[in-house]
Formats: structure tokens, C-alpha cells, sequence
């Protein structure tokens, strides 16, 4: 090989470990900030993640509020008695108020598990609006 070629061959391996050094850092950062995201959670990343499943039960398609949530738990069907037990040990404690659980909502948007919490429209006359999906 001639000196040209050693010094591509040089500079592709140098490349190369600055790359697996950068996805190294990269991946230390994310599990940083995963871990703060979850340090800063209002609860139990699994009780969250079982509430956004009893809310994509009830509302696979339609955007709520905490309001129509709250309403939606005083039928008599075992989902909206699921999704009443999902609040309760999400939020720990008696059932909240809808400012309380549209708060709460707030705080776990994003991804959790296989669902995602997103928020609609932040001000209606009902409150935030939300809107729940499947990511997987």
C-alpha cells in the first residue's frame, strides 16, 4: 500500500472511533435524562403506564378532558371501574377533582410502555384536552 492509501485507512479508523465514542456519550446521556424524566414523575411509572392503558380502552379515537374522564368513571362498566382503580393507584389516594387529574395528566404526557398521552388543546372551556395513542 502506498503512504496515501495508509493515511485514508488511518483517517477512516480514527473516524470510525470517534463515532462509537460519540454513540457511547449519547447513549449515557439518554439514560440520564430518562432517569431525571422519571425522578420528576408525579408517580409510579407503572401505574401511569396502566392508567394510559385503561384511558386508551375507553378512548382509542377521541380526545378528553379530565372532566369527561372523571364522568366516564361513574358508569357502571368494567372499564370505567378499571380506569377509576388506575387513577386511584396512579394518583394515590381518593379520587381527585378534574383540575387535579388534568394536572397530573399534564405532567405524564409522552410515552409510556406502548402508549403516548399528548395534550389536544391546553385551554378549553372543559379544561386541557387530550389525546391517547398506541406506539408500538
Amino acid at each position: 500500500m502506498s503512504m496515501t492509501e495508509n493515511n485514508m485507512m488511518l483517517q477512516v479508523t480514527e473516524r470510525e472511533t470517534d463515532l462509537a465514542e460519540i454513540k457511547d456519550l449519547l447513549n449515557v446521556l439518554l439514560s440520564e435524562l430518562r432517569a431525571l424524566r422519571r425522578d420528576k414523575l408525579p408517580g409510579d411509572p407503572e401505574k401511569i403506564e396502566a392508567l394510559l392503558a385503561a384511558l386508551y380502552k375507553i378512548y382509542t379515537d377521541a380526545e378528553f378532558t379530565a372532566a369527561w374522564i372523571l364522568e366516564t368513571c361513574l358508569e357502571n362498566d368494567p372499564d370505567a371501574t378499571r380506569l377509576l382503580q388506575s387513577i386511584k393507584a396512579a394518583m394515590t389516594g381518593a379520587v381527585p377533582g378534574s383540575k387535579k387529574l388534568s394536572r397530573f395528566l399534564g405532567k405524564v404526557t409522552g410515552i409510556f410502555g406502548g402508549y403516548r398521552l399528548d395534550i389536544s388543546n391546553p385551554h378549553t372551556r372543559d379544561g386541557a384536552t387530550f389525546k391517547i395513542s398506541v406506539t408500538k
